[in-house]
């Protein structure tokens, strides 16, 4: 297994280009995916089984087929919303004033088995959305807290939840012809698994126990013997591998990141493990090859992620 220890991706090179955002997520890898896709081998096929905040899909050239997945039906039906109805939810969005009282009343909903946060699907997806920008570092599957607007220089949380029915416009512009699914990652592996066909993982840290994330708890050995068996090629996030990925890597590379959603504000190894040799494999690129067939499929339209300028680091917009 080759490895990279020196990798030439700088901040710099970060901030030559403007992120889109779709929410406040733990783990979202917005701010690193110029360098994840950067890492990214030629592919027909794109699917993201652990899809999250969408962080890479959003920010990368479309794939002449790209399909979302999380198993978590909220997120699923939050990004099939903004596909499908955008107008509807950014004026339900716009009708919700950034106030404790109401995070505290829908987050008490949100963590009830027995309520739904709406009876009516745009609705829902605007209290739920409402909450990711309302949590306390975008923490998900515990009650953080209400975050509040403080007395520092940048964009108070209010004016971030302000631009966001701007923001899903511009999420729309980049899902439309995205395929959403919403099941186990097993799943999504079956179905879709064969030549032509890159998986992008990024599952939950290895290390984390307090409820980051809503659902059960994740079997990372599982993972590692499913990715084993594929077909496709695979690109897989980690900070701390589980026992047996890097021995059925065939290349991994590296770098520090600064996790702001860390108790203690650390910097981090960010690692991402690759079924194939990026210095070997050819390139996932630009418009002039034919990665980019989408163009014709999609009515001659290249749709690229775009910034509304209120992006912040990993979990704390």
């Amino acid at each position: 297994m080759s490895r990279d220890d020196t990798d030439s991706y700088t901040s710099d090179t970060e901030r030559s280009g403007r992120k889109l955002s779709a929410f406040p997520y733990i783990g979202s890898k917005t701010y690193l995916a110029p360098w994840i896709v950067d890492h990214f081998r030629d592919h027909e096929t794109f699917v993201v089984p652990f899809g999250g905040a969408a962080g890479v899909l959003l920010n990368k050239q479309r794939s002449h087929a790209e399909i979302f997945n999380d198993r978590d039906e909220y997120v699923a039906e939050f990004f099939e919303v903004v596909r499908d109805d955008p107008d509807a939810l950014a004026d339900a969005v716009r009708n919700i004033p950034y106030s404790r009282g109401i995070y505290n009343q829908w987050s008490r909903r949100f963590r009830d088995p027995d309520q739904d946060l709406a009876a009516e699907r745009v609705e829902r997806a605007a209290r739920w959305v409402f909450l990711r920008y309302a949590s306390f570092s975008g923490r998900y599957g515990q009650r953080a807290g209400f975050a509040t607007d403080t007395p520092r220089k940048g964009p108070q949380k209010s004016e971030i939840w302000a631009r966001v029915p701007e923001r899903i416009q511009h999420l729309r512009d980049r899902f439309k012809g995205v395929a959403i699914e919403s099941g186990d990652y097993s799943t999504i592996f079956e179905r879709y698994d064969e030549t032509g066909v890159l998986f992008y993982c990024d599952p939950p840290y290895v290390e984390e126990k307090d409820n980051y994330y809503r659902g059960p708890l994740f079997d990372h050995a599982s993972l590692v013997e499913d990715l084993e068996g594929l077909e496709g090629d695979w690109a897989v996030s980690y900070s701390e591998p589980p026992a047996g990925l890097e021995d059925i890597a065939t290349a991994v590379v590296e770098r520090d990141y600064s996790r702001s959603a860390s108790l203690d504000n650390s910097s981090r190894p960010e690692r991402l493990y690759l079924s194939y040799d990026p210095a070997d494999a050819p390139k996932f690129v630009d418009a002039s090859t034919a990665q980019t067939t989408l163009v014709q499929a999609d009515g001659g339209r290249n749709d690229r992620s775009v910034d509304t300028g209120t992006e912040q680091p990993e979990g704390s917009e």
